[in-house]
């Protein structure tokens, strides 16, 4: 399963581009790296690949990105994260049957609002940027009622 959150994206003046076209190209992008795989795929390689094809599509502006993939036959979690996108993890104990979180990204920021972002500009940091993040998990389906 793969999931992708953008957010936060800053387009040039005057452009004729949506936010929404922006991330829809990337994740058109990242969704096509991903279609069909069987063997596991690297978040980093899948955000590297997805970047550099929107840039050498000449698509302007900039957005955040996070890629997760869980890998539910061997109960793991990858992620690649440019940015202050992200994701959480929920989940119960014995102790605290309540849902409450498990782990959080952390914000990538150059500085207070100003976030780490994929784009066409010089200012733009690349995909090797990212965070990496690999975890356990398992996968609990409780009683339906």
């Amino acid at each position: 399963m793969m999931s992708w959150v953008g957010a936060g994206q800053v387009l040039p003046p005057q452009s004729s581009l949506s936010c929404t076209s922006l991330e829809s190209l990337l994740i058109q992008q990242i969704r096509q790296s991903c279609i069909g795989e069987t063997r596991t795929v690297c978040c980093n390689a899948v955000m590297q690949a997805a970047a550099s094809r929107v840039t050498a599509a000449g698509t302007q502006g900039s957005s955040t990105c996070c890629i997760v993939l869980v890998d539910t036959l061997h109960g793991r979690l990858a992620s690649a994260n440019v940015g202050d996108s992200g994701f959480m993890i929920l989940g119960v104990t014995h102790n605290n049957p309540k849902p409450h979180v498990k782990f959080r990204t952390p914000q990538q920021e150059h500085q207070f609002g100003c976030p780490y972002q994929l784009g066409h500009h010089q200012a733009a940091d690349p995909p090797e940027d990212a965070m990496l993040t690999a975890l356990p998990v398992s996968l609990f389906v409780g009683p339906a009622h």
